[in-house]
């Protein structure tokens, strides 16, 4: 399966620590993503990371929603 690679400010979706966790891209690298977990996702797993940031290989998320171009984020 050759999904596609998420590109910032994305919305992805992954599987850690047993749960099914989702947030946006905030920075891209060859071969993986940083993303910036939910509130949600991130209160079922704050006590496995130290903040709500974490790396996700791009073998191991779904992209959810591609950013808007002409988006600006507050």
């Amino acid at each position: 399966m050759n999904c596609p690679k998420a590109q910032i400010y994305d919305g992805v979706v992954f599987e850690r620590f047993g749960h099914t966790l989702e947030g946006m891209v905030m920075k891209r690298y060859e071969n993986s993503v940083i993303v910036k977990l939910s509130d949600e996702s991130y209160e079922k797993i704050q006590e496995e990371l130290p903040n709500d940031l974490t790396v996700v290989n791009d073998k191991n998320y779904r992209v959810t929603y591609k950013a808007n171009a002409n988006k600006e984020l507050a």
